[in-house]
Parts: structure tokens; C-alpha cells; sequence
């Protein structure tokens, strides 16, 4: 009797589940037009929802297959597939090649066959983060010019060239506005798809771990740990992985139209960024790496945790408590050391970010003057919004570089 109840009952669970999936609306996105799509109208229905009364489960939209997470675990296992197939046919066209000779076969990789998909699947990013950096070079321009209009109007002409300018600078911020929203949600989009790939695999090989007797079973500890911290990175890495590409681009382009705008002084300024951008790198990859300290520590907490709750009975029993007490805040502890020395470098790495475009900027000038040249309202403007530009681009790419995603994470397809 019990076994038909607990058959009726999922039944009845599974019922209800479909029933709700059937009730669920209809999703915005998948047939939302170029203009919602570009002013991220197709949201509105369920904000509208929103501010009438509270958002119910119901009133979510049904998911996209794309983000389903049986689509994206059956797509990265396509992916590694064609990751070993590529690497044979690479072994064997070597072997051909030299008569059959013993060679060292190549070895997949997962850090490449994701990359590979996700420039191929972000290609039309690509085109607007250019559109974006372009746009943010020529306002810098343009902001120049329209400053020295507004100190010196005096003909109909330099009217004329005031309002240009004018619409200049609007038009490329618009341009920016809608190219960085756009660029953001898609690779914040496709990190999410990676995240609930590696998710799924987790759950996936979790289930096929053997309970006891086996060295290399996995503690509740790292599995939490992978689930809720290791796989986050999807998500940054994503959105900052096309700067490391875009940014060098970016800081030749602004290298170039500096020189133009105040002289060789531009280039003494951009060693000097340039040593601040090397010493960003050095914070960020310290911080990585007690990042990765943390989450060793944290491994072992939670793994203390969950025995003292699974043995909790035993423990009341041996009176353990005062010493499973002692073990948990010592672990709690170290962990807590690594956080504070973790962000005390993203401090430092912060103020660095702040001061270090005045500091750039004020060297240029120094060096200018020093060199006979005449500061003017148009070259202090646009060195400072060039360099902005720069560090801005830059910082991401240290971004991408405290964010990549562990190695552990890889193990888990």
C-alpha cells in the first residue's frame, strides 16, 4: 500500500508540474521584433504584472530551449565530441605524413572548444562591442571640439561646427547606450547557458559517484562548492572574455589619435598607464589566487558541517561537541583571514583604478608643457576621456583574469 501511495503521489506531483508548465506564458524573446529586442521593450508585460501586485510562479515565462539545461549539457558534451575528433584527425594526418611513426597525439582541450563556440556563437557581439569602442573614441573627439566652441563663439561658422559637434557627441553616446546593453546581456546570457551546462554535469556525475570505498569520492563540500561558487565565473568571464582580444586594439587606436591630438607627450603618459595596468594584473592574479585558497578552505568547512550534522546523534552521544565546535572556528577562521587579505588587494586594485587616470593625465600635461607645448581646453578634455577609455578596456581584461573559470570546473564535463 505504501508503494502505490508514494507512485500515486509522485504521479500527482508530476501532473501538477505539467499542469503549471502549460499554464506558464508564452516567452517575449523568442518572437520579439528588431526594435524590442534593441530597446528591451519584451520585458515589459511582466513588469507591467509587477506593478500592480506581486509576481507570482506562474506568471514567469516558459523557458527558451536554448537556455534549457537538457539542451546545454547535450551541447557541450556535442562540443567536447568534436573536440577529440578534431585532435584525432589532427594525430592521424601526422601519423600519414611521416610514414606511420610513434608521435604524441594531441591532447583535447575544453578551454579551447569552449572559446571556439563561444566566438562562433558571439560573432554578431563582436560587431558591437567595435561599434561601441569606435563610438567611444570619436565622442572623445568630439567632446574635445565642443568644449573649445563653447570658449570661443564667434562666428556663424563656429556655430554651425558647435551644434555638429553637438550631435556628434549625442549620436555616439546613444550608440554606446545600446551597443553595451546589448553586448552585456548576450555574453551574460551565454554565461548563464555555460553555468547551467556545468551545473548539469555536476548533477549529473554526482549521481554516478560511488558512496563509499573510493579515493577519489568527492565531499558534499566540493560538490557545493562547485555548484554555487566555481561556476559564477561562467558568468564574468563571459561578459569580459572579448576585451582580451578588443583591448590591445583599443589602446593602439587611442595611442594613435592621442599622438595626433597633443604630441609625443601622449606616448610618456601611456608607459606610465601602461605600468599601472601591469600592476593591476599583479592584484588581480594575487587575488585569484586566494580566491582559490578560500575555496579550498571552504570545501573543508562545509565538509565539516555536514558531518557534524549526518553524525549529530553519535556526536550528542560521545559528547564531540566541544570539539567539533573548536575545529569548525578554526576552519571558519583561516577562512576568514584569506577573505579580508583577498579584499584588502581588491581595495588597493580599486583605489589604483580611481587615481590612476588623473595621475596619467596629469603626467601628459606636465610632459607637454615641459616640452614647449600650450595646454588648451580641447587637448586636457579629450587626453582625459582617451585615457579613461583606455583604463576602462584594460581593467576588464584584468577583470576576465580574477573571474576565468577554475580548472576544477572543466573536470566536471
Amino acid at each position: 500500500m505504501v508503494g502505490h501511495d508514494c507512485v500515486a503521489i509522485e504521479t500527482n506531483l508530476n501532473e501538477e508540474d505539467t499542469a503549471a508548465e502549460k499554464r506558464r506564458p508564452s516567452n517575449k524573446l523568442a518572437a520579439a521584433s528588431c526594435f524590442s529586442r534593441l530597446f528591451f521593450t519584451w520585458p515589459y508585460p511582466l513588469m507591467r504584472i509587477g506593478l500592480t501586485r506581486t509576481i507570482e510562479e506562474s506568471d514567469l515565462p516558459e523557458i527558451l530551449p536554448i537556455d534549457s539545461s537538457k539542451y546545454n549539457i547535450e551541447l557541450m558534451d556535442r562540443i567536447w565530441k568534436e573536440e577529440k575528433e578534431r585532435c584525432s584527425t589532427i594525430w592521424k594526418k601526422r601519423q600519414k605524413k611521416n610514414n606511420n611513426k610513434k608521435m604524441k597525439r594531441p591532447q583535447a582541450s575544453l578551454h579551447r572548444a569552449i572559446v571556439v563556440y563561444f566566438l562562433r556563437s558571439t560573432w554578431m557581439v563582436q560587431l558591437q562591442i567595435f561599434l561601441e569602442m569606435t563610438a567611444r573614441i570619436v565622442q572623445a573627439l568630439a567632446l574635445g571640439y565642443l568644449i573649445e566652441y563653447f570658449n570661443h563663439p564667434s562666428s556663424s561658422a563656429s556655430t554651425l561646427g558647435g551644434y555638429f559637434w553637438a550631435g556628434v557627441v549625442i549620436v555616439t553616446g546613444a550608440i554606446i547606450l545600446l551597443m553595451m546593453h546589448l553586448q552585456f546581456f548576450a555574453t551574460w546570457r551565454k554565461g548563464m547557458q555555460l553555468r547551467i551546462a556545468a551545473i548539469a554535469a555536476i548533477y549529473s556525475k554526482s549521481l554516478k559517484l560511488p558512496s563509499v570505498g573510493e579515493h577519489h569520492t568527492a565531499s558534499s563540500g566540493q560538490i557545493i562548492n562547485l555548484a554555487t561558487n566555481d561556476v559564477e565565473r561562467f558568468l564574468l568571464a563571459c561578459t569580459t572574455g572579448s576585451y582580451l582580444w578588443w583591448g590591445p586594439l583599443q589602446a593602439i587606436a587611442v595611442l594613435i589619435v592621442g599622438v595626433n591630438v597633443i604630441g609625443p607627450a601622449f606616448v610618456a603618459g601611456y608607459v606610465l598607464l601602461f605600468i599601472f595596468v601591469l600592476l593591476q594584473f599583479f592584484l588581480g592574479k594575487r587575488f585569484a589566487y586566494l580566491r582559490s585558497k578560500v575555496a579550498v578552505i571552504t570545501d573543508s568547512r562545509v565538509n565539516l558541517l555536514s558531518q557534524a550534522i549526518s553524525g549529530v546523534r553519535v556526536m550528542k552521544m560521545s559528547g564531540w561537541e566541544q570539539e567539533f565546535e573548536e575545529r569548525i572556528v578554526k576552519v571558519r577562521q583561516q577562512e576568514i583571514n584569506q577573505v579580508q587579505q583577498a579584499n584588502r588587494l581588491k581595495a588597493w586594485n580599486e583605489a589604483l583604478y580611481f587615481s590612476s587616470s588623473v595621475i596619467t593625465t596629469l603626467i601628459i600635461l606636465t610632459v607637454h608643457v615641459t616640452t614647449g607645448g600650450v595646454i588648451t581646453e580641447r587637448i586636457v578634455f579629450t587626453t582625459l576621456t582617451l585615457i579613461n577609455i583606455v583604463q576602462f578596456t584594460m581593467w576588464s581584461v584584468g577583470m576576465f583574469r580574477v573571474h576565468q573559470p577554475h580548472p576544477k570546473v572543466f573536470r566536471v564535463f
